[in-house]
């Protein structure tokens, strides 16, 4: 189940960013059932066509940063980089990443929530972070930890925190070693390159996060690496997500260190952006957020420009968002969204149930549908 709470404008931001190209605001998403008409389900997976020879990747592949390559065993303490993990199924604001590798580039921040007097204080704090912070890159992440079910964590969400742009997850163990600064809930923020900032309590923690994050934000703009052109080309990749830029500026510098194993590694890093972003426009479209799938393979196209290796795939996609079958999806996500728009900023009501469950009947079982259907019944869950 995934949701988003909000409907409406579209942002042509950055592909890849943790907004995935849109204002999280634009619709609320809950996650709806997996079947799907059988010309989606007949498509392969991954469309990307591989950017270099698997010499040039093996050798990007050995020189990436330790945060981008999956780790396995241990915990990580503050100031190491956190092995790799996967989150359980993000139920309100997924976008098909599920893997702490998946946000490599983003600032991440992992707050325990749960819908008690007590949970909530740490969550309030968390959705005004989010406000500000989540449109310019931050992945904010609350963790349910008192194991409520799936459909309790997308009604109280719906209930307590419409428009929210956190992502919300069920219980589970990071490999994480949190200090004993303070009372529970626990919070842990990793920087843009996977290595953990802070590990504690939110009583002391999470005021720390807030001071960090806008620091860590820049980086984005300003890239990182020891490597001038490195610097460089992540900013245009992560700040402001022109990958064939970011190619272009890599392929400049290797001309003269051919063997440069840093810049290899940020070229493993746009592939590893390029495929990201197709993944998470079939994630969305697959859900039934159909303008958002539109609006982040439009800007996908216009940022790979100029490399035939990445826009014959982009264009592809493209071309699959422009069917008839599509329009008539967007036509009817419309009038979804005029539905969702009061819910940005309150509660559901039972007018708000009925209207949701009449455009899921006109619909009929189209994505837009099935996404119509599963709103309508998380949010006559929300008002018990």
């Amino acid at each position: 189940m995934t949701a988003r709470a909000g409907a409406g404008r579209v942002n042509r931001s950055p592909p890849g960013n943790a907004n995935c190209g849109c204002s999280a605001r634009s619709m609320i998403r809950l996650r709806t059932p997996s079947r799907a008409p059988a010309c989606v389900r007949s498509r392969p997976r991954r469309c990307a066509i591989p950017l270099f020879p698997s010499s040039i990747l093996l050798a990007g592949a050995l020189a990436i940063a330790p945060a981008l390559r999956a780790t396995s065993g241990g915990e990580a303490s503050v100031g190491s980089v956190v092995p790799d993990f996967e989150f359980p199924e993000f139920l309100i604001n997924g976008d098909g990443r599920q893997k702490l590798a998946e946000f490599h580039g983003q600032p991440v921040l992992i707050v325990n929530w749960t819908d008690t007097d007590f949970g909530r204080g740490a969550s309030d704090k968390v959705q005004k972070l989010a406000k500000e912070f989540v449109p310019q890159g931050l992945v904010l992440i609350l963790r349910e930890s008192h194991n409520m079910s799936a459909d309790d964590i997308c009604a109280s969400a719906m209930r307590r925190y419409p428009g929210s742009l956190a992502r919300f997850t069920r219980n589970m163990k990071a490999p994480i070693t949190y200090e004993e600064n303070g009372p529970p809930p626990q919070i842990a923020f990793i920087d843009a390159e996977g290595k953990l900032l802070l590990a504690g309590s939110y009583t002391i923690d999470l005021s720390r996060a807030e001071k960090l994050l806008p620091d860590e934000l820049k980086r984005l703009k300003s890239g990182w690496g020891t490597h001038a052109a490195a610097r460089d080309a992540r900013a245009l990749l992560y700040g402001k997500g022109r990958l064939a830029e970011a190619l272009a500026c890599c392929d400049k510098a290797l001309a003269s260190e051919p063997d440069q194993a840093e810049l290899l590694a940020v070229k493993g890093e746009v592939q590893a952006r390029f495929d990201s972003t197709l993944k998470q426009v079939r994630h969305h479209l697959d859900k039934g957020e159909c303008e958002l799938a539109l609006a982040m393979a439009t800007t996908l196209v216009d940022s790979v420009a100029g490399r035939p290796e990445l826009s014959e795939a982009a264009a592809k996609l493209l071309v699959e968002l422009g069917t008839p079958e599509m329009k008539r999806e967007l036509e009817l996500e419309k009038t979804l969204a005029g539905a969702l728009k009061p819910l940005e900023k309150k509660e559901p009501t039972a007018k708000d149930v009925e209207k949701l469950e009449r455009l899921a009947k006109e619909a009929g079982d189209t994505r837009v549908g099935r996404r119509a259907k599963e709103l309508a019944r998380i949010a006559a869950l929300s008002i018990r």
